[in-house]
């Protein structure tokens, strides 16, 4: 399985943990267009997107479990800096039969730790 960022591929916000990020936190807004489907787990109604915006709000992270690709799963946190702005997102992802429920949990650990920590270096008293 390969899933790399490429230029001029779109991406799908609604349907990725980065994505997610940085509708969650980012000045933008939900995106204007049909939230088309991906995969049948994909999110494609604004509510569902809403609601799922103000869980990643609430913990601080955001996952994507097999909504882009069917065996790509995710997570992602934002790096906010000294106005503790959201700057930059730092995620991970894998196979979904390799990064499993159990290493998520363990990378969440991990991606919370260096997100704060880089958030830290940019003089942000308290990440986003």
């Amino acid at each position: 399985m390969q899933s790399v960022a490429q230029v001029g591929r779109p991406s799908v916000a609604h349907a990725t943990a980065t994505g997610k990020v940085m509708l969650a936190f980012g000045a933008g807004g939900l995106p204007s267009v049909p939230l088309a489907a991906r995969t049948r787990r994909t999110i494609t109604t604004r509510a569902a997107l809403e609601q799922e915006l103000e869980r990643v709000r609430a913990r601080g992270w955001a996952e994507s479990i097999g909504e882009r690709e069917d065996d790509l799963n995710a997570v992602a946190a934002p790096i906010s800096d000294n106005r503790s702005a959201p700057v930059a997102i730092l995620g991970v992802q894998g196979p979904a039969s390799r990064f499993n429920a159990k290493r998520i949990r363990a990378a969440i650990v991990l991606l919370r730790e260096h997100a704060e920590g880089l958030s830290a270096a940019l003089g942000a008293r308290r990440p986003v």
